[in-house]
């Protein structure tokens, strides 16, 4: 957990991924029980789709669910910062989905991405050219287009 000061921010993320598969989002200066959204995989396996717990009204407590190819249907791009990867299927998965993917050009990726057909490929951990590409993409909506042909 990283504390994150209030006046550096209003909501803070508490990712327990390695403890219980959850990550919540709550107001910085509320207590761990007082969480605004709960995310997590449904049964622990990604293919079953992923649950969002949104309490955030606090008169109606909802609960979506959301299969994979909802939630990748849903995104503008898929960013995959992987530092090894033999064969990326979370990045075969947003391309099956017409989402362009941006990541590091490393065994696996290289494979599966076209560098700028299908997304952006930068030099292995080089997180300045990373975060330009996904820049890029955000504020072209053209060439984002052009990568997104399904």
């Amino acid at each position: 957990k990283k504390y994150i000061p209030k006046y550096l921010s209003i909501i803070r993320c508490i990712d327990k991924r390695f403890e219980t598969g959850e990550i919540y989002i709550k107001w910085d200066d509320a207590i761990e029980a007082d969480w605004l959204i709960l995310i997590y995989i449904k049964n622990n396996s990604p293919d079953e789709g992923i649950i969002i717990e949104d309490k955030t009204d606090p008169e109606n407590h909802t609960t979506h669910e959301f299969q994979p190819n909802e939630i990748f249907n849903a995104s503008d791009i898929m960013v995959v910062p992987s530092r090894i990867d033999n064969l990326p299927q979370t990045a075969m998965e947003a391309q099956s989905c017409g989402v362009p993917v941006v990541g590091f050009n490393i065994a696996g990726m290289e494979d599966v991405v076209l560098n700028n057909k299908t997304g952006y490929l930068v030099d292995p951990f080089d997180t300045k050219k990373l975060s330009d590409k996904i820049f890029h993409l955000i504020n072209n909506k053209k060439i984002k287009e052009d990568f997104s042909i399904k």
